[in-house]
């Protein structure tokens, strides 16, 4: 049998976690709030500006344009990239590739708050019971209930962090997708010209 000094020491040696959950999940929460800001800012951008770059590749589509003046219609993050990067159609294809990996990286910062948020989540959750479960084993409520709330609070801020972040990655992957596929067509259609 475990002796009672060495569970109690345990559960202190346990609290120590809680200050740093609480700020990681206060970082996820100010992070995920500037990244929801920035995802709206660049959906209404891209509704606005989608118009001259559809026409554009409507008329690529069916041969009335050149491929050249992708650069002159480039309205998304991803394309802006690329045309900093590509000098010319010529280039286009090569900067495909690293744009693939620029969009993957960006994405990647969800997938850790995806991951991590309920996992922080967890560990503020499970924290706080052990003392929770001494107050209500010395009938103490008061130490109880704050604890409780506490395990409960973080609870739902990892799972609202991971929500959030998910939800953020599939709309950029969307973007990025449609992006690389059309600038994918842009290249080939230069190559066939070329």
């Amino acid at each position: 049998m475990i002796s009672n000094e060495i569970v109690q020491s345990l559960v202190q040696s346990t609290q120590w976690l809680i200050t740093p959950i609480y700020w990681v999940l206060l970082i996820g929460v100010l992070w995920l709030a500037f990244q929801a800001g920035q995802t709206l800012r660049d959906a209404v951008y891209r509704w606005r500006s989608s118009v001259a770059w559809n026409a554009y590749m409507k008329s690529l589509r069916v041969s009335q344009t050149t491929p050249s003046k992708w650069n002159e219609v480039a309205y998304s993050n991803l394309q802006l990239w690329v045309r900093q990067r590509a000098a010319d159609c010529s280039d286009l294809e090569l900067v495909l590739v690293e744009a693939e990996s620029w969009a993957q990286r960006r994405l990647s910062r969800f997938q850790v708050w995806i991951r991590t948020g309920p996992m922080f989540g967890l560990i503020g959750t499970l924290v706080p019971l052990g003392p929770a479960l001494q107050g209500l084993a010395q009938s103490n409520l008061d130490d109880l209930s704050s604890n409780l709330s506490v395990a409960f609070t973080t609870t739902i801020i990892g799972i609202g962090i991971g929500a959030v972040a998910y939800w953020l990655f599939i709309i950029q992957r969307a973007w990025f997708e449609k992006d690389l596929i059309e600038l994918e067509f842009v290249a080939s259609r230069a190559k066939q010209l070329g």
